[in-house]
């Protein structure tokens, strides 16, 4: 049996995205048709091997050890701690989901351990719902209480195209700015609600 570990790029940028959404057509010439075209080969391979693959994703994550490929580890809580300007990319003001790694990472156990799991996609528990980029920042500034008085950057889009020529994780960025330009929330009750369990609570999760 496999429980695949999954983003839902899939599914484009929007609001209240679900595992009823519709995915993007799927392409090989950018990230969201890619996974568009592994949700087509997942689907397939249910079909025909009844019971052996469950799909769990998640939006971006945050937690514990998750720095350099997290928008809210080094470039935020990263810099916030080390007294320097935390950074948005995009637009700080739009709302984005986020997930909890560690309650990620229950959630692909959970999902390994229950046969009504498997034959289908999941969403994740998901800790941020409905913050933006800045509002979570304050909080976290909060949290470390950090004494700088330096404002939150804004990385606009051409910025990160930009720095996409020299950074690795600038990059990866470019292809994804409609979601970081745009309002991004999951729906994760799917999951929550068949296997009766919750993320972990906000403020846990930023401490």
């Amino acid at each position: 049996k496999l429980v695949f570990c999954d983003n839902l790029y899939a599914y484009g940028p929007g609001t209240n995205i679900s595992t009823k959404s519709d995915t993007v057509p799927p392409s090989s010439k950018s990230k969201p048709g890619i996974r568009a075209m592994m949700r087509e080969t997942f689907v397939t391979y249910m079909n025909n091997h009844k019971d052996r693959l469950t799909v769990v994703g998640g939006a971006d994550f945050f937690g514990p050890y998750v720095t350099t490929n997290s928008l809210l580890g080094d470039i935020v809580t990263g810099n916030l701690v080390q007294g320097k300007a935390p950074m948005a990319i995009g637009n700080a003001d739009r709302i984005h989901d986020f997930c909890y790694a560690p309650d990620f990472a229950n959630a692909l156990y959970i999902a390994s351990i229950n046969d009504q799991a498997y034959n289908k996609f999941w969403i994740c528990p998901h800790t941020i719902h409905n913050r933006s980029v800045r509002e979570i920042t304050n909080d976290i500034k909060e949290l470390v209480g950090t004494t700088t008085t330096k404002k939150l950057k804004v990385l606009p889009g051409f910025g990160v195209r930009i720095l996409g020529l020299f950074d690795t994780l600038m990059s990866e960025f470019c292809e994804m700015l409609p979601f970081w330009t745009m309002a991004y929330t999951v729906n994760d009750s799917d999951f929550i609600e068949t296997s009766h369990v919750q993320p972990t609570p906000y403020k846990e999760a930023l401490q």
